[in-house]
């Protein structure tokens, strides 16, 4: 056996001799053999850019490309069962918009679970609202439009976010909204859901409530977070938690003198108490939110 592979090794020389392997295939097989890998030892780790409900998100660089990843590392240790953190990575798989971070790649170990994604490099919402205070109403319309279509495409793939607030907005160098930390989303939802989650400040009446809901409870996050880029602050805010959420659910918002009505107007239809009453806009067209059943 030993001789007749010798022979046809020296078949294959002598015609790749007479027959050399295009340089596009050579280049081809280089970059098999150089095929990137996306483990922990792969990475230079930088700096914290945050902390999700489930982990805290580095800044890290690949040794060999230079790239630069967000990588959200998760303790397995502090997780009571991975139902979130599977929820999380099958919607970044399958999702692809550009208002939404993009996945790259996976791994884990031991100890640890990591999720690379993009980097985007112009910081959170929550940032840029702490140093502006408030946003025009120009401003506010542009982050509002980019939101709702990334909704609405995670609504169209039965997806509720259910997390929409400033800190879970970062912005791309050219301004540009891109939706992270999907550690709280539902995917494949049906009808109704009755899971508790969310941040208190942002959170739609049915879930404080324990009613059972859907997707509408976006469109009452969105309009608590329109009504905070143009006003400067959320409806009804104090540190008591439950004055805030009492007089959200009992008394009408209160909107300043210098607000345009269409505004008001939008916020009023997004943050309606009855889900049936819940409406939003985009453009021209008004899209009615169907009643929970």
């Amino acid at each position: 056996m030993g001789i007749c592979f010798g022979i046809l090794d020296e078949d294959n020389q002598k015609d790749q001799q007479k027959n050399p392997i295009p340089i596009e295939e050579q280049a081809a097989q280089q970059d098999k053999e150089e095929e990137i890998s996306y483990q922990i030892e792969n990475f230079t780790f930088k700096n914290i850019l945050g902390k999700g409900v489930f982990g805290k998100v580095f800044l890290a660089e690949h040794i060999k490309t230079k790239q630069y990843f967000a990588i959200k590392i998760i303790n397995k240790a502090q997780l009571e069962n991975y139902n979130f953190i599977e929820s999380e990575h099958q919607i970044l798989q399958q999702t692809q918009s550009p208002f939404i971070i993009k996945l790259y790649f996976t791994f884990e170990n031991m100890n640890k679970l990591y999720l690379g994604t993009e980097f985007v490099n112009g910081g959170d919402l929550f940032v840029h609202l702490k140093k502006n205070v408030q946003f025009s109403e120009e401003r506010t319309r542009f982050y509002a439009v980019e939101l709702i279509l990334a909704l609405k495409y995670l609504h169209e793939n039965r997806i509720i976010y259910r997390d929409l607030k400033p800190e879970n907005i970062l912005l791309d160098q050219f301004g540009h909204i891109k939706l992270t930390d999907f550690g709280l989303s539902k995917f494949k939802f049906s009808k109704i859901t009755y899971t508790a989650c969310g941040t208190p400040e942002y959170v739609a009446p049915e879930i404080l409530l324990e009613q059972g809901y859907n997707e509408c409870v976006d469109w009452y996050s969105l309009g608590i977070l329109i009504y905070q880029m143009l006003c400067g602050q959320i409806p009804f805010y104090s540190q008591k938690q439950e004055d805030m959420i009492n007089k959200r659910l009992s008394q009408p918002f209160e909107f300043p003198k210098y607000l345009n009505q269409k505004a008001v107007d939008l916020i009023q239809r997004l943050t309606q108490n009855e889900v049936h009453n819940r409406e939003f806009h985009q453009g021209f067209k008004t899209f009615r939110v169907q009643r929970s059943r």
